[in-house]
């Protein structure tokens, strides 16, 4: 009810502006005729939703089939894990558990894990030292260098390893629900879309008639949030990508309503 409402009220707004449609179209045209092109462009928008549904209704229900494999215990940063070399540190917000990202992971499974060892010895005089700085037992050489690090590899082998076995069990069980199967239709359903998407917003309405049937074409991607009010902004934005809707309703009435 909220939805015919407020698709209602738009329209009537539309329906008030002034038209010269004379201008745009001849006059024995009637608006089927001179928005054929629109018409059609509105039938294939809305048979590419429809196929979108569809898709989008299988993937729900492969969803509510699948059975997500408990995330492992191993991939837990643990006290131990803070001499790790990582590039970008743990994930986890607030007092949740801390745990590795996947491309933390990927560096793990690239990178050896090498920790830095410091080598000092006493400053001599062949080091660049005058005899009173070597004899003062002050002056050191100090060298650092990098070498493998057992027990760091040990413990990234395993979260690499714990990783690896967790995807693909996932991946098992998204292939035992139908989850995989269904993800491909609906992303297979997405070019259509785009397309007829595209060609709904570039076709022009030459008459007032076909602007209100490509914007009540619209508000049909506009669904009742959980107060039964149309999410209009949040909606349009997810399906025209924003400032485009505006812009084709703006420049269609600009023709319909422009004085000569």
């Amino acid at each position: 009810m909220a939805q015919n409402a407020s698709r209602r009220s738009l329209l009537a707004r539309l329906a008030t502006l002034p038209v010269t449609a004379a201008e745009v179209i001849p006059a024995a045209a009637t608006p089927a005729e001179a928005d054929g092109l629109l018409l059609a462009a509105i039938d294939r928008f809305r048979n590419a939703v429809a196929a979108h549904n569809v898709a989008l209704a299988a993937d729900d229900d492969a969803m509510e089939r699948y059975d997500a494999p408990e995330f492992p215990e191993t991939l837990y940063v643990r006290n131990t894990d803070c001499g790790l070399v990582v590039p970008v540190g743990y994930s986890g917000r607030g007092d949740e558990r801390r745990y590795f990202k996947e491309v933390t992971i990927e560096y793990l499974r690239k990178v050896p894990c090498e920790r830095v060892v410091t080598h000092a010895r006493p400053a001599t005089m062949e080091d660049g030292f005058t005899e009173k700085e070597v004899t003062s037992g002050i002056d050191i050489v100090v060298r650092h260098t990098r070498e493998p690090w057992p027990e760091a590899q040990a413990r990234a082998d395993e979260i690499v390893a714990a990783w690896d076995a967790w995807q693909a069990e996932v991946e098992r069980r998204c292939d035992a629900s139908g989850r995989t199967a269904a993800k491909a239709a609906l992303d297979a359903t997405q070019p259509a879309y785009v397309a007829a998407r595209d060609a709904l917003l570039e076709t022009d309405a030459r008459t007032i008639e076909g602007v209100i049937a490509k914007a009540a074409a619209i508000m049909e991607c506009c669904y009742p949030g959980a107060d039964g009010e149309l999410d209009f902004a949040s909606d349009v934005e997810e399906a025209f990508a924003g400032p485009a809707l505006a812009l084709t309703l703006t420049r269609n009435l600009h023709k319909l309503t422009r004085v000569a």
